[in-house]
């Protein structure tokens, strides 16, 4: 367990935590990306991107995830790898009425601080090109868009940018 200034991360390793983790990563993933990318790609990607079989899957390659809560309340996770030379942030998902309280400053600062600890250079990730919002968050925070990318998920697309922080 790591404690941040006013959130939690609670560390999922076991099919058990990970199935409780489903229903908060659900109702996340339904209430934020139909307007993005429409019904259809959330259900596929529930089902194939972030299913319980898949996030268990991801954890035994070496992927960390997190439940986060605030007051025993779960309001979201986290998932990042350590690679080579950065860290990869592959998911920080909040519900929405705990957006905007600045708890992603909080993550992000912790992220930065571990990245750093372990010798790394700099912080990637990817947002959907169409989740305007977030972006925007994330350039306020240092990201800078270096790349396009589409990826074939099925019979949809990984529309994004990858974006990237230097880190000292």
């Amino acid at each position: 367990m790591i404690e941040l200034e006013d959130i939690i991360l609670i560390p999922i390793s076991t099919e058990a935590e990970v199935d409780a983790l489903y229903p908060i990563v659900e109702q996340i993933w339904q209430a934020h990306f139909p307007a993005i990318i429409g019904q259809a790609q959330v259900d596929y990607m529930l089902s194939h991107y972030q299913s319980t079989a898949v996030i268990l899957a991801e954890i035994e390659s070496g992927r960390a995830y997190y439940l986060l809560t605030q007051d025993d309340q779960e309001i979201g996770y986290i998932a990042y790898d350590t690679c080579s030379d950065y860290l990869y942030l592959s998911k920080l998902y909040l519900i929405e009425s705990m957006r905007g309280r600045g708890y992603l400053r909080q993550i992000l600062e912790y992220l930065e601080k571990l990245a750093v600890s372990l010798g790394k250079n700099a912080f990637h990730l990817n947002v959907n090109k169409d989740n305007v919002t977030t972006i925007q968050i994330y350039q306020h925070f240092g990201f800078k868009i270096v790349n396009q990318t589409k990826q074939p998920l099925g019979p949809y697309f990984l529309d994004d940018y990858e974006m990237i922080k230097q880190l000292k």
